[in-house]
């Protein structure tokens, strides 16, 4: 949209036009449209490369910690997952006695990490480098090979692009 080009011209990420529209009408070739402030700042992040994806969905937020509240809430910290207790009577207990009420986590270790981190590039940007002369993740490579051969990824030494046909099932 030439107003959002405009805005980008002129050194400002959108914020001033979102504040006092809650998103940006555009009018074009193609008629008059409008990008609600979440979508756009999205849009956004996804063309800096600064998009993020969590189990909640896509993100443009950049943190690291994602604290779940109330009965069966996830959360998220760089060491891993945690959960609270998924029915109402236990969650509300723990917060009577004043202690956290997770009852399970899971601990990511540095491969989890890695692997985790390629993922989110790859559903985020549609392409991601993966050092592939280490062999560290050849089992892995390998089973993509599939993807390739149907279309869906285009395989390129070390690049690994999603293809046209392939965006519909990056979720």
């Amino acid at each position: 949209c030439d107003r959002l080009a405009q805005c980008r011209r002129g050194g400002g990420d959108g914020a001033d036009i979102l504040s006092h529209t809650g998103g940006l009408k555009c009018s074009g070739e193609g008629g008059e449209g409008f990008i609600p402030a979440r979508r756009l700042k999205l849009a956004i992040a996804a063309h800096e490369k600064r998009l993020r994806r969590n189990f909640q969905g896509y993100t443009a937020d950049a943190a690291d910690v994602l604290i779940g509240f109330g009965a069966s809430a996830i959360g998220r910290m760089p060491q891993g997952f945690v959960q609270n207790a998924p029915n109402i009577a236990g969650y509300t207990r723990a917060m009577a006695a004043g202690t956290f009420a997770i009852v399970k986590g899971i601990a990511l270790d540095e491969s989890d990490r890695v692997r985790a981190a390629i993922i989110e590039r790859l559903m985020c940007d549609l392409e991601v480098k993966i050092d592939v002369a280490t062999g560290r993740f050849a089992s892995e490579i390998d089973a993509l090979q599939k993807l390739a051969s149907q279309g869906l990824l285009h395989i390129d030494n070390d690049h690994f692009i999603v293809t046209e046909a392939g965006r519909p099932f990056v979720r």
